[in-house]
């Protein structure tokens, strides 16, 4: 089957194929990297894993110091897996949506087989209905083919619009599903009542379970987690998903269905959408719309990425109205153009 296997789309899984014949390996990573699939080159041989603990484990983890690099992306721009990089040099990520021959002396040419379209659907070219009708489908298909697992499937329920969707299309196939959500009782961030009037709507559908993590359990955790990530992570309630898989384990649940990337999919980050649209609407001279949106940005105290001075940001962070309202919004633009 070779190489031809990944014309399937569906699949994301790292993949290690070997060919007794031709004396080599076959490695293969998912469309969007889902699965890790890590890999380095040693004065003693090549050494490929799903952790990087395993080639630790192969390989003094001596051998491989810090990539300062990618310490320093991660602290001043909060990225990292750049260019297939990790935190310590002579490792490196597999490409996603390729695979790669291992020859018996080690060499290997990553082939691409697949990439995201370079020409996307302007607001001409397709209508809105068109574009709900095709987001329902794409969201129904991708559901309905987590749903033919041969094993119990679990909802990790928030109760905001990504996952609240999929429950949707989820207990419209399906009666035998179960839903986890966490709750932080009495604090700004407890999302358990909007993932409870969820729950409630598809009541005869769905199993719906609520966790509740104890107040010291970041901390009871942390060493072990950290420990088990291998490398920086971006958000701590990365550990609260951890409980929720852990529970779903224990209750045979092996299948889990989540929102997860639906806000860099959507759009959902202000921080990393609305300037990009911002400089878009001014350079091609739609002012009275730029001044809309940086007003309904200002009305939900986000700054644009710091691009304003604070003591305008003050001002323009104000209900505008009238017409003084109206020239701090003029000023703003000005100045928003000056900085692009």
């Amino acid at each position: 089957m070779g190489h031809r296997l990944f014309q399937i789309p569906q699949w994301f899984l790292g993949i290690e194929l070997i060919r007794c014949q031709k004396r080599a390996v076959l490695l293969s990573r998912d469309r969007m990297g889902v699965a890790p699939l890590y890999i380095a080159q040693t004065p003693t041989g090549i050494f490929w894993s799903s952790e990087i603990k395993s080639i630790f484990t192969a390989v003094d983890a001596c051998a491989f110091p810090i990539n300062d690099q990618a310490v320093t992306d991660f602290i001043h721009h909060s990225r990292r897996d750049l260019f297939h990089t990790t935190f310590y040099q002579g490792i490196t990520t597999f490409p996603n949506a390729a695979y790669a021959w291992i020859d018996s002396d080690g060499s290997y040419r990553p082939i691409s087989f697949w990439q995201l379209p370079e020409q996307r659907l302007t607001e001409h070219g397709i209508t809105p209905t068109d574009a709900i009708k095709e987001l329902r489908a794409l969201l129904s298909d991708a559901v309905s083919i987590r749903l033919r697992a041969d094993v119990p499937v679990g909802i990790e329920l928030s109760g905001g619009m990504d996952s609240s969707a999929i429950t949707g299309l989820a207990a419209q196939t399906t009666s035998h599903l179960t839903a986890f959500t966490v709750s932080f009782p009495g604090s700004d961030v407890d999302e358990e009542p909007f993932a409870r009037k969820v729950a409630d709507y598809y009541h005869d559908r769905l199993q719906y379970q609520v966790l509740l993590p104890p107040n010291d359990d970041l901390f009871n955790q942390a060493d072990q987690y950290i420990g088990l990530m291998e490398e920086p992570f971006h958000a701590p309630n990365m550990l609260t998903n951890q409980g929720i898989w852990r529970e779903m384990a224990k209750q045979g649940i092996r299948v889990s269905l989540n929102g997860a990337a639906g806000d860099e999919l959507l759009a959902g980050y202000s921080s990393d959408y609305h300037h990009p649209y911002l400089r878009k609407l001014l350079r091609q001279g739609h002012l009275v719309r730029f001044a809309k949106e940086l007003f309904h940005l200002a009305s939900m105290s986000l700054s644009p990425l710091g691009l304003v001075p604070y003591e305008l940001h003050i001002v323009y962070c104000q209900k505008a109205s009238g017409f003084i309202g109206g020239l701090n919004l003029f000023l703003l633009t000005l100045i928003y153009s000056f900085n692009l």
